[in-house]
């Protein structure tokens, strides 16, 4: 397609984590290629999972957290779409904010995506700091 720039839409490179002494993370490299931005909302999901079972320590406040973002925001974008007066309830749902502007025919929502990874990223540095705080494998 003219005017498209081969190569990743987003990568990462390198990437380090330590905890005390022990990396965690060393020199990881990835990417993600153009055309699966559309991940980024299965990834909201996972990452809020993630932070919330880091900061608590139970898996099952994870496993909630992340089916409450699920469902929660499969049901705002669901209820929103039924009345104009509950419309201000798409603004709370990753899948409004992913197909909100129907992509398959108007292309992907630029900052939709980058809403969707940037708050997955941001999530997976409170997960980090979280159990960085916990006494895990001292």
């Amino acid at each position: 397609m003219p005017g498209i720039v081969p190569g990743p839409a987003i990568r990462v490179a390198g990437l380090r984590k330590t905890f005390g002494q022990r990396e965690v993370l060393h020199g990881l490299d990835f990417g993600v290629e153009r055309g699966s931005v559309f991940a980024g909302l299965a990834l909201l999901s996972g990452t809020v999972a993630l932070c919330a079972g880091a900061l608590t320590g139970r898996k099952v406040h994870g496993l909630a957290a992340g089916a409450g973002v699920a469902v929660l925001g499969y049901v705002s974008n669901a209820v929103g779409r039924q009345a104009p007066d509950l419309e201000w309830l798409l603004d709370f749902s990753p899948y409004h904010w992913a197909y909100g502007n129907s992509p398959v025919t108007n292309g992907a929502n630029a900052g939709a995506a980058a809403a969707l990874w940037g708050i997955s990223a941001i999530l997976v540095v409170a997960a980090a700091v979280g159990l960085q705080r916990r006494d895990v494998g001292s």
